[in-house]
């Protein structure tokens, strides 16, 4: 009987290992408590679509503490939390009124400083009134925008019908201007009268003959080698490379 309870206590300490083990990482980590569970809910479930739809962790953190080198923070936070290798996280603390976007992997390429400033001017006005679960929502609605244009691709139709489009509109316009050009040239034309006499065609006491004189004057060309730079200088990748690129600052 002991061995019996024995296993079966193995049996359910090894289940709830292994649901520890394999459970996804949270993406919206609210430690200063400023949403609602509802709310907290609803913007995992729109977290976990995108992760489904692009394979990227986007990560909300929203604290009320005061944090000193805000990069390596939410650097170490997004490595130490068991998110995969491409993702972006934001950061927002009211301590300081400090927000933070971070991007990791594929995500340091796409999403570039222009776009975080994007993501900011349109959770700005809502993150003035302090309406941080209408500011997320735009954000995640934001990087679901940004992300599927990204990962959109053309098809061969989609090729073929904007080849045509523009072929199109390359023929029209060629046809407009052949048609400005013709009807300009012919109006010119209206005022030429057919004589019948060549003597017609010269400008009485006006023929002069103009002699013509031409120099040549020579030329020297100096050529001058181009020094070639051995010195082993210009852009080098480095060593380790960069771990992940960011944009932040008050609200």
């Amino acid at each position: 009987m002991k061995k019996i309870l024995c296993l079966v206590i193995s049996v359910f300490f090894a289940l709830g290992l292994s649901i520890t083990v394999f459970a996804s990482p949270s993406r919206v980590n609210d430690t200063g408590d400023f949403l609602t569970d509802a709310e907290e809910n609803k913007l995992s479930e729109s977290l976990q679509t995108l992760y489904d739809t692009y394979g990227i962790d986007v990560v909300i953190l929203l604290e009320d503490t005061s944090v000193a080198d805000i990069p390596s923070y939410t650097e170490n936070y997004y490595f130490n939390g068991g998110y995969v290798e491409n993702g972006i996280l934001f950061y927002l603390s009211t301590y300081e009124r400090d927000w933070h976007i971070r991007c990791f992997g594929s995500c340091m390429e796409t999403v570039t400083d222009n776009d975080m400033g994007d993501f900011f001017s349109e959770m700005q006005p809502y993150l003035a009134e302090d309406d941080f679960y209408t500011a997320m929502e735009i954000f995640v609605s934001q990087c679901d925008d940004h992300f599927y244009i990204v990962n959109y691709e053309l098809t061969a139709f989609d090729i073929v019908i904007f080849i045509c489009i523009f072929e199109l509109v390359v023929i029209c316009i060629a046809f407009i201007v052949a048609l400005i050009v013709v009807f300009a040239e012919k109006r010119k034309m209206k005022t030429a009268v057919l004589q019948s006499d060549a003597n017609e065609y010269v400008i009485k006491g006006k023929t002069e003959f103009t002699e013509t004189t031409e120099i040549r004057v020579n030329s020297t060309v100096t050529r001058v080698p181009i020094p070639q730079n051995n010195g082993g200088g210009g852009r080098s990748g480095g060593g380790g490379g960069v771990r992940s690129t960011g944009s932040g600052g008050k609200f």
